[in-house]
């Protein structure tokens, strides 16, 4: 959690700062006849474990997500992407209204129910809903310390980037539920014109859209939701 920040107590009071505990929350100086010596409040027995940091955090302020760090781990194209869904700056249709573009109509085309923002695409919409649920099960993801230790729908982009849930699923659904309408907007049976790539094809065979193998719709052996 902290690596290699222990032995050095003015660098562990940087790093718990970040995260917006207090050093002597953690650490604790006492000093004795043979010297000083540092003990961890947290615990009984003064000695550090990190289940009772982790404990700690969870019941320290929410995190900023204007202010954390992204993990280099995860390609620049996806935290960019969630970035912007974040700000509602990717092209859903209210967002090109916004910026004085005309379009044709700013609902939903895959509900028709509500106008097609960012929130809406990715997390709000009864598609988008239905894909987030296969999502989960797929990278076997549970949002333990937003949602309780339950699978919950997230509401806002927000709640993913928070609830720390794999960014590059979220923008596949955004690209599937694109080329989707796009080709319901031709009147055309999406499974048999939409070009899909290798990754969006073992994706696409766990959920509701069907089996897909080159170009064929193929018969499912995952239950449809």
């Amino acid at each position: 959690m902290l690596a290699g920040v222990w032995n050095n107590i003015a660098c562990s009071q940087k790093e718990l700062s970040k995260l917006g505990i207090s050093v002597d929350m953690v650490l604790e100086k006492k000093s004795t006849s043979d010297g000083h010596t540092w003990t961890c409040p947290l615990t009984q027995d003064g000695d550090y474990k990190v289940n009772a940091m982790r404990n700690r955090l969870d019941k320290s302020d929410p995190i900023d997500i204007r202010r954390f760090e992204w993990s280099k781990e995860v390609p620049i194209k996806v935290t960019t992407f969630v970035w912007r869904a974040k700000q509602g700056r990717i092209p859903a249709s209210m967002a090109i209204s916004n910026r004085g573009i005309t379009v044709n109509s700013t609902i939903c085309s895959q509900c028709g129910e509500k106008e097609e923002t960012a929130d809406h695409v990715l997390v709000e919409c009864t598609f988008a809903k239905s894909v987030m649920k296969w999502i989960l099960i797929w990278c076997q993801a549970r949002n333990d310390r937003l949602f309780n230790n339950k699978r919950m729908q997230p509401t806002k982009v927000a709640d993913i980037i928070i609830s720390t849930m794999m960014c590059k699923p979220v923008r596949l659904q955004w690209r599937l539920e694109k080329k989707v309408a796009a080709a319901k907007g031709r009147g055309l049976r999406w499974w048999a014109t939409v070009q899909i790539s290798e990754k969006e094809r073992r994706f696409v065979a766990g959920t509701r859209l069907g089996g897909v193998e080159g170009g064929s719709r193929k018969k499912m052996d995952t239950p449809i939701i």
